[in-house]
C-alpha cells in the first residue's frame, strides 16, 4: 500500500468511528460498514426527503434574506435616529 492509501484508511476509519459515536435527531444514523476488494460501504439510515444539497441551499438563502433584512433593519434605525436629531 502506498502513503496516500494509508492515509485514505486511516480518514475513513476516523470517519467510521466518528459515526458509529453520534447519536442526535438531527443526524442520520450510521448502520455498519461492507467491504470488498476495492471498495469501502457505510450502511446508513435512509432518510427520505430533499437531497442534502438542496437543503443546505435553501438553508442558505434563508439565512442570507435574514442577513439582508436584518442590514435593512440596522440601516433604517441609524437613518431614523439620524431625522430624529
Amino acid at each position: 500500500m502506498n502513503d496516500l492509501s494509508n492515509i485514505t484508511l486511516l480518514l475513513i476509519q476516523d470517519e467510521r468511528r466518528v459515526l458509529k459515536k453520534l447519536k442526535f435527531p438531527l443526524i442520520m444514523d450510521f448502520i455498519r460498514t461492507y467491504k470488498d476488494e476495492v471498495n469501502i460501504y457505510f450502511l446508513t439510515e435512509y432518510i427520505n426527503g430533499m437531497e442534502l444539497f438542496d437543503v443546505i441551499r435553501e438553508i442558505g438563502m434563508v439565512l442570507f434574506f435574514l442577513l439582508l433584512s436584518k442590514k435593512d433593519y440596522s440601516q433604517n434605525q441609524k437613518l431614523n435616529s439620524i431625522l430624529e436629531a
